[in-house]
């Protein structure tokens, strides 16, 4: 067991963090020794469901890895409110573009549940980048990959048709699905929110997946049961 330094900790098992980071997402592929080095340097935090880890205007302290849980980001509008444009599980990394740049944050990112994160704080990055600089094309990795996901994300946000919007934020959810029976967890309210629907709309759409046998419906997740039928929603 080992203690977090953090605010909103508890003792947690470390190898079961360590696990879940090293499987998938973006530590997951870089190489075993870079993979210790951070896992050594991160500290363990929890956040209660609707915590920010961060909040636009703030100062990068560092990057979060989610161990558990699952985290909403948003992104400002041009009317000073707050658009959650993705919802994103176990193995994401996030922070990084600031923290590299010396930035303030671009984004809020919230825990969409209680959450497990892996914290990799501003100066212990800078002590392994110091002394390692060769490892900063793996961090530019991470910022490709999280480019990638956020422009993805946005892009599909402006399909026109809304069962067409659902099914394609479905399919994208589940390319990254940690559980072995393939549920994502997400509450339908915060569904709604990553694709710019109603709740009732929302409900709706998901009723209609259901009865025709795409997806199966439980208590704040769903899954995917018949994906080329969702693509063949999409050439419809």
């Amino acid at each position: 067991m080992w203690e977090s330094e953090l605010r909103g900790t508890e003792i947690r098992d470390r190898s079961t963090i360590e696990t879940v980071l090293t499987a998938s997402g973006w530590l997951a592929r870089c190489s075993p020794d870079l993979q210790r080095h951070l896992l050594a340097l991160g500290r363990i935090s929890r956040f209660e469901s609707g915590e920010d880890l961060f909040r636009i205007g703030d100062e990068p302290e560092g990057i979060y890895g989610v161990a558990e849980g699952a985290v909403h980001i948003a992104m400002p509008t041009d009317d000073g409110q707050e658009l959650v444009i993705y919802h994103a599980d176990t193995g994401f990394w996030v922070g990084d573009l600031e923290l590299f740049s010396e930035l303030p944050r671009m984004a809020t990112v919230t825990a969409a549940v209680p959450t497990l994160c892996l914290f990799l704080s501003r100066s212990k990055l800078r002590g392994l980048l110091d002394g390692a600089p060769h490892v900063f094309r793996d961090f530019y990795k991470m910022s490709y990959e999280n480019g990638q996901t956020i422009m993805r994300a946005l892009a599909n946000m402006t399909v026109t048709g809304s069962d067409k919007r659902l099914a394609l934020r479905l399919l994208h959810y589940d390319e990254n699905v940690r559980d072995p029976a393939g549920w994502i967890t997400i509450a339908q309210n915060q569904l709604a929110l990553t694709t710019a629907l109603s709740v009732p709309t929302l409900e709706r759409l998901l009723r209609r997946f259901a009865e025709a046998g795409l997806v199966e419906i439980g208590y704040r997740k769903l899954r995917i049961l018949d994906r080329p039928g969702l693509r063949r929603m999409l050439q419809s």
